[in-house]
C-alpha cells in the first residue's frame, strides 16, 4: 500500500510508515496540494476500493463516498437507521 521512491513518501519517517501499514483502523497520507493519496492502511484499502484497485495514487475526489450506493448496502449505518422506520 505504500508508494515507490522519488515520492513524498521520501520524507516521511519510517515509523510513520510502519504504524501506517500496520494500523488497524483505516487511515491515509495525502499529498495536499495534489490530493493524491500517497500511503494507505490495509483497512483503508479495503474499506474505500474493496475491489482490488490499487488505493495509493487515486485522487481524493475518486474515491468520495456516493450517499446514495452506502444507503442501499447492507450494514450500512444509514441502512441500519432506516431499517428500524
Amino acid at each position: 500500500m505504500l508508494s515507490g521512491s522519488g515520492s513524498p513518501l521520501d520524507d516521511l519517517p519510517d515509523t510513520v510508515l510502519g504504524i501506517l501499514q500496520h494500523h488497524p483502523l483505516p487511515a491515509v497520507i495525502v499529498e495536499v496540494l495534489s490530493e493524491r493519496i500517497v500511503a494507505a492502511s490495509p483497512a483503508a484499502q479495503n474499506l474505500f476500493v474493496p475491489q482490488g484497485i490499487e488505493l495509493v495514487g487515486l485522487n481524493l475526489k475518486s474515491i468520495q463516498a456516493d450517499d446514495t450506493a452506502s444507503a442501499e448496502r447492507p450494514g450500512s449505518a444509514h441502512h441500519r437507521s432506516t431499517e428500524r422506520l
